[in-house]
This record gives structure tokens, C-alpha cells and sequence, in this order.
């Protein structure tokens, strides 16, 4: 996951880079991006711990799983759109790994079911109870 490589890099280097003369970590605006940042890694980290061991044991886990995946891929797109912010007009060039870290997380956002579907998946999986209980319609 494009998360923590992501947020380390742009964490470090906001270390580095100064704005005007004055380094830009220290300023308020890059500290909430990444302490945001922090959150959408530590979220969808728990989201995927959470959703592995049902698996393993057989449980079903398919709105856990549309959970864990939609939220991990756009938290990913998230936190390397601010790491772009970050490293400012650096992030878009290739030489910086920023870059190829945002187009991974656009990646995640479309493979394997984009996030859209998960939705939908999601959407389904919560009217299913309702629908079972219902009386069938002959």
C-alpha cells in the first residue's frame, strides 16, 4: 500500500524544503495534512487487519472487505495527493517518488473492483438483511 512509503517521504522531506526562506513543517497547514495523513494509514491498516482473520476463519466478509478496500484506496489517493502538496512543484516531476506513489494509489482506486463497485457492494450487502426478512413476492 502507497500509504506509509507516501507519508514517510513527504514527512521527511517537509523537513527539508522551505517556503520563502521559512522551512514548511513547522507551519500549521502541512502539520494537519500530515496528521490527516496519519489517520487515513492507521484506518486502513486496521480496516485490512480486521478483514484478513475472517477470511482465514471461514467467516463471510464481503461488506468488511468492500469497507477495508474502498476506504484503504482512497485514503492511498488522499495522502499522496498531500504528499504532492507537500513537495509542492516537485511532485510532479518523475524524479521524485511522490509522483509514481500518486499514480500507484490512482491505480488502487480502479483495479481489482474500483472503488465505485465497492460501494455498490457495499449498498448491497447492507439491504440483504432487510431483503431476507421480507416476505417472497409469488
Amino acid at each position: 500500500m502507497p500509504d506509509e512509503p507516501t507519508l514517510w517521504i513527504s514527512g521527511h522531506l517537509a523537513e527539508k524544503i522551505r517556503a520563502h526562506g521559512v522551512e514548511t513543517y513547522p507551519h500549521e497547514c502541512c502539520g494537519a495534512l500530515l496528521g490527516r495523513d496519519s489517520n487515513a494509514v492507521l484506518g486502513g491498516d486496521r480496516g485490512a487487519n480486521a478483514v484478513a482473520p475472517m477470511r482465514d476463519q471461514g467467516e463471510p466478509n464481503t461488506l468488511m472487505s468492500s469497507h477495508a478496500k474502498s476506504f484503504a484506496a482512497d485514503s492511498a489517493m488522499e495522502v499522496t495527493v498531500d504528499a504532492v502538496q507537500v513537495y509542492g512543484g516537485y511532485g510532479f516531476i518523475k524524479e521524485y517518488p511522490v509522483e509514481k506513489l500518486m499514480r500507484d494509489a490512482k491505480i488502487m482506486q480502479l483495479y481489482e473492483g474500483t472503488s465505485q463497485i465497492q460501494r455498490l457492494v457495499i449498498a448491497r450487502e447492507v439491504l440483504l438483511p432487510r431483503r431476507a426478512a421480507e416476505p417472497a413476492v409469488a
